[in-house]
């Protein structure tokens, strides 16, 4: 049992330190928004762009399978660092906007094959999320950014037997990040 939360202590500082650095580069993006056929990008579904700081704006994740063959995911996505879905905001200079809160799931073996779905080329799975600005620690107006990352929970070893999967060792994801203005 220590041992496991050792381990769970562990990714989570390099999860931490991973967002901190993607966030801190000045709007640079440090990872790729696509690795062996599959693409991640995310979008505002509200017309407007600008906001009030205790405002809700909805946005729309995108994982489409850009390569020539199928690709299996695990459909349980999650928000956290150890899931699935991960979600931040930065200030127009790239600085990370905190949050008192951290979003957690962990989704643990056994993976039956039920909780993997197939997309085929072209095909996609979309994700909706509000996004609560009350719950940022934005201070003033100005320009932002919402970025998400994608990576799979899963690694290849706890696939189901047979099943080759988009696993957790492919990387990790970052989309592009998402312009929007905070008005107070």
């Amino acid at each position: 049992m220590i041992a496991i939360a050792l381990i769970l202590v562990f990714l989570f500082s390099i999860a931490s330190h991973a967002a901190n650095n993607a966030q801190e580069s000045k709007g640079e993006r440090s990872l790729p928004d696509k690795i062996n056929g599959l693409h991640l990008s995310v979008e505002l579904i509200d017309d407007e762009k600008n906001f009030r700081r205790a405002d809700t704006f909805r946005i729309r994740v995108k994982l489409k399978n850009v390569s020539q063959s199928p690709i299996t995911l695990y459909k349980e996505m999650s928000w956290g660092w150890l899931s699935s879905l991960f979600l931040g905001i930065s200030d127009g200079r790239g600085r990370k906007v905190d949050t008192p809160f951290l979003e957690h799931a962990f989704p643990h073996p056994p993976f039956p094959k039920e909780d993997f779905i197939a997309i085929r080329p072209g095909e996609a799975i979309e994700k909706v999320r509000d996004v609560e600005l009350k719950l940022y620690e934005i201070r003033k107006p100005g320009t932002y950014f919402v970025t998400v990352w994608y990576r799979s929970p899963v690694p290849q070893e706890f696939a189901p037997e047979g099943m080759k999967i988009w696993a957790m060792e492919e990387g990790r994801l970052e989309s592009k990040p998402v312009k929007f203005r905070i008005i107070m």
